[in-house]
């Protein structure tokens, strides 16, 4: 068999290529019908601005500290509740998925919290820590850790019982089999869950700066354009805001793709 191995750069280039195609499709269609939609009039133009007077108030807004300083807010925030998940989720995760006794125990809890909606429980967190940072952070802390918190227990889970055995068979330790056979296999179920609990931890962060009390933040930006009705101010700061969330996204795929690269195989 001849070694083909010389074509995989260009391939892989290729490949990256046509991703990279694919992907503004989306934008330029919905681009296409927001330009088409606002030029007909169905919708008057004081509550459909065009996508060119949107992008450049986008522009404008870009040059400014002001979003710069509202962006990182919403990103410490974000990134408090999310380093939370990951420091409670994952060590539960992994009682729960080694000791099925455990996860029974706090079975309840567990479903119980996951089918609560998690503004609900806000109120209650600003009752506990006040109407600042800690209460958002505590709230985009609480999704976070449930999702990783199940998906390191089915990464742990789904680990095939052979490799523990024939650790155990060589005499591992427990923390020799925690490092080199439980971890390494269940390390793409919890990328999938820092992945999703990421966008979660914006996403709740967000939703919360638009209550009262807030001073700052991306989520109060898009509510103060709402209430001043500064329609072109509030498309952009959505707009700032999901490409914002969008390119937080890509980083942890990307990473995901560089450090986890086993996973499905």
């Amino acid at each position: 068999m001849s070694d083909m191995s010389f074509l995989r750069p260009s391939l892989e280039n290729h490949s990256t290529a046509t991703h990279g195609k694919l992907v503004l499709i989306g934008p330029v269609i919905l681009l296409c019908a927001w330009y088409l939609v606002s030029l007909s009039a169905v919708v008057p133009a004081i509550l459909l601005p065009s996508p060119a007077s949107v992008l450049s108030q986008a522009g404008r807004d870009l040059l400014t500290t002001e979003i710069r300083h509202d962006a990182l807010i919403t990103l410490l925030r974000a990134f408090g509740g999310y380093l939370l998940g990951m420091v409670i989720g994952i060590p539960l995760g992994v009682l729960a998925g080694l000791f099925p006794a455990f996860y029974k125990s706090f079975e309840f809890p567990l479903d119980f919290g996951r089918s609560l909606p998690v503004l609900t429980l806000f109120p209650l967190f600003m009752v506990f820590f006040g109407i600042g940072d800690l209460s958002r952070i505590a709230t985009a802390a609480y999704p976070t850790i449930l999702i990783i918190l199940l998906n390191t227990y089915y990464g742990v889970r789904d680990i095939p019982r052979t490799r523990l055995m024939v650790a155990r068979t060589r005499q591992a330790s427990f923390g020799q089999t925690l490092l080199w056979v439980v971890l390494p296999g269940a390390l793409p179920q919890i990328a999938a869950g820092l992945r999703i609990s990421l966008s979660w931890a914006y996403l709740i962060v967000i939703v919360t700066e638009m209550y009262a009390g807030s001073d700052g933040g991306l989520g109060y930006r898009v509510i103060n354009a709402y209430t001043t009705f500064e329609l072109a101010e509030l498309y952009a700061s959505i707009l700032i805001t999901g490409t914002l969330g969008y390119l937080l996204n890509r980083v942890l795929v990307g990473l995901e793709e560089r450090f986890v690269h086993w996973a499905g195989r």
